[in-house]
């Protein structure tokens, strides 16, 4: 292998030079502050106007919020029920903040978030800024800032954005470290104290730094690996393969699962169904292993060329005493856990959150699933990452001798360590891969400083992808008739008409890389980070009460709370507890229909004793009925389409009802409080 050849560029010699050459450029810390302005003016736009959103933000501020009134430190709590699928660490930062803000707010549970970011993106331009020089480092700052997934979850109340920038610091110090760009020992324990944070604040899934490191030996220079990592490939694409027949019977195996059940009074007709889901299920579970058996052979051929390869770089570095410390640092909660639960309830945690995720028993994705989600979520950006990744791929076994070229290694590693640890299991999220942005974004930055123009085939194809990216949105604003409703009510909501703003936003992304492409590289970025702006800026308002609002319960909160104060008893029949607990600040019981057992009955209501039973679930107004018959004072919110199947109409004709038809509709023994597009509130009298 060997270092990426210099390419000739049209900046001036002084704009990226290193900190090695012993000064930085005068225009460097102003920009450092224009940057920190642009990321504190995104993260905090409208920080308190967008509520909390179900399910997941209420849950941690909610719990973050009974900690900073007393609560336990080691177990977190919510609705009154311990919450032990993460450690505490994310929740300790929610409750600092909420007792600095002076009580809890939208703003401050995700003030941990913004911090966290803020140190995520400090420490991608450090790193640029340390091994490429100022330049690169800047525009990897601009690129990450401007990543929607990045300011999105830098907004956010839940732990991705600490877990990613504990995970990401500990990368960057271990970068530091390996290209010895300043003391080594000391990175490589700072990297040690980040992973420790890191699995503090959502444990297994911090275990990718390892996966990235494993990559870095893997692919380091020294001996001939070309045909294990051919292998290594075809594995790979075999197992995408075999992942993504297993969803399609997946969901095979989920239609004709939902047949049978809904062919519960044809007993024949519903076994027939629940035989052909047996099979689905069968197909979907066996090409489910294959290809983590496929994943797996294929992680243990990497791990086998780390091996061959030696330390290396680590070699003298305190790594091994430093990965004990890490794990100490996350693994001393789960004894206290075993501790006051037991092992019976640990065991249960364990199998959810690892063999639970491994199986795909939440988020179910196939193994392809981050090759658009990692383009989708680096946008605009990511149109000069297959350009990126060409110029860090060094073929031949040459060993590097610059620190940019070995640096290169180090960031390619990174990034495909990160995506493959998380494409094995088959529960995926995209804001699981945000750990890998800080390597994509200095990657692109490199690739876009020392680009050489359009006149060969990388930079031909990153021409392609932005004219097809823009033209995209420029005629995607005429089709704004074919999009869903609630599109229709964004558009109406907006600053400007909806297809100026694609207009203007699919020229910026046109406009942007053709400048790129013509080296006039900072010229093209400031376009393509005002597009980003642009955006953000105008779609955020408008999404509020279109998008924002849909996802919380705070606006009926508002309304029903001094209403409800006397209840001595809230309930919840279908609706999402989670914002309903954090803004009502009350414990809020789950009411759910149950199963029951009816012998089929002749035409003459006598009961037929031969026939087999049917289990189906107890009428609507059942639950209902039996929450409100309770002595104490109940509030009862239900949701529309359980309230509509309790009346016995379809959704729609409950959505046409007009407010007086709706309270008319109550039944005697209820009486009506509120409504809004997803819950009715109702109480006893």
């Amino acid at each position: 292998m060997q270092p990426v050849p210099e390419v000739k560029t049209e900046l001036p010699a002084e704009i990226n030079r290193t900190a090695a050459d012993g000064a930085t450029p005068v225009w460097f810390w102003p920009g450092c502050a224009a940057l920190l302005g642009l990321y504190l003016a995104i993260s905090l736009f409208h920080i308190n106007t967008v509520p909390l959103l179900d399910p997941d933000e209420p849950r941690y501020a909610a719990a973050g919020r009974t900690m900073s009134r007393g609560g336990s430190l080691l177990v977190p709590e919510f609705n009154g029920n311990p919450r032990i699928n993460k450690p505490p660490l994310f929740y300790w930062l929610v409750a600092l903040s909420d007792v600095l803000g002076g009580g809890a707010s939208e703003a401050s549970s995700r003030m941990p978030s913004v911090v966290m970011g803020l140190l995520m993106l400090g420490g991608t331009v450090l790193a640029g800024w340390r091994i490429y020089g100022p330049a690169t480092g800047l525009l990897a700052g601009v690129m990450l800032c401007t990543m929607p997934l990045f300011f999105a979850l830098a907004r956010c109340c839940i732990t991705d954005m600490t877990l990613s920038s504990f995970m990401a610091l500990s990368l960057i110090f271990l970068l530091l470290a390996f290209t010895r760009t300043g003391p080594p020992v000391l990175f490589t324990w700072l990297a040690a104290l980040s992973l420790g944070l890191a699995l503090l604040t959502k444990a297994t899934p911090a275990l990718a730094v390892l996966a990235a490191i494993l990559f870095e030996r893997a692919l380091s220079p020294g001996m001939d690996k070309r045909r294990a990592l051919q292998i290594v490939c075809l594995l790979v694409a075999a197992g995408v393969l075999c992942s993504g027949a297993a969803l399609y019977f997946n969901h095979l195996e989920a239609r004709h699962a939902t047949a049978a059940h809904q062919q519960q009074a044809d007993p024949d007709s519903a076994s027939e169904f629940e035989s052909h889901a047996g099979r689905f299920g069968k197909l979907d579970d066996g090409f489910k292993l294959v290809s983590l058996a496929m994943a797996g052979t294929a992680a243990l051929i990497l791990a086998g060329l780390a091996f061959q390869s030696g330390a290396g770089w680590l070699q003298g570095l305190p790594w091994i005493s430093g990965l004990f410390v890490a794990l100490a640092l996350g693994v001393w909660w789960y004894l206290a856990l075993i501790a006051n639960f037991g092992w019976p309830e640990f065991k249960r945690l364990l199998q959810y959150e690892t063999l639970g995720r491994l199986a795909g028993d939440m988020h179910r994705e196939g193994m392809h699933y981050y090759i658009p989600t990692l383009f989708l979520i680096s946008f605009p950006w990511a149109l000069g990452l297959p350009g990126a990744l060409g110029a860090a791929w060094q073929e031949k076994e040459k060993p590097p001798v610059e620190r940019e070229g070995q640096a290169d290694r180090f960031l390619l590693a990174w990034l495909l360590g990160i995506v493959f640890f998380f494409s094995v299991p088959n529960a995926k999220l995209a804001t699981y891969i945000l750990p890998a942005l800080p390597a994509a974004a200095l990657l692109i930055s490199r690739y876009v400083i020392g680009l050489a123009g359009s006149g060969n085939l990388i930079g031909t194809l990153t021409l392609v992808l932005a004219l097809l990216s823009g033209a995209a949105f420029l005629i995607g604003g005429f089709f704004l008739s074919s999009l869903p409703q609630l599109f229709s009510e964004f558009a109406l909501v907006l600053a400007i008409p909806f297809t100026l703003l694609c207009a203007v936003y699919g020229a910026s992304i046109i406009g942007g890389w053709l400048l790129i492409l013509r080296r006039r590289q900072l010229a093209g970025a400031l376009t393509l980070c005002a597009g980003q702006a642009f955006f953000i800026f105008l779609v955020t308002p408008a999404a509020i009460p279109t998008f924002f609002e849909n996802r919380s319960a705070r606006s009926l909160c508002l309304q029903v709370k001094d209403k409800i104060a006397d209840c001595d008893r809230v309930a919840s029949v279908g609706a999402e507890v989670e914002s309903l607990s954090y803004y009502l600040d009350r414990t809020i019981a789950e009411s759910r229909r149950r199963r029951v057992v009816k012998r089929r009955a002749s035409t003459t209501g006598a009961v037929l004793p031969n026939e087999p039973p049917v289990t189906e679930d107890e009428p609507f107004d059942a639950v209902v009925k039996e929450e409100l018959a309770r002595p104490e004072k109940v509030a009862l919110f239900v949701q529309r389409r359980y309230y509509a199947r309790m009346l016995g109409i379809k959704n729609k004709d409950f959505d046409a009802m007009s407010r007086e038809q709706i309270i008319a509709s109550v039944p005697a023994y209820a009486k009506f409080v509120e409504y809004d597009k997803d819950t009715v509130v109702i109480r006893n009298r």
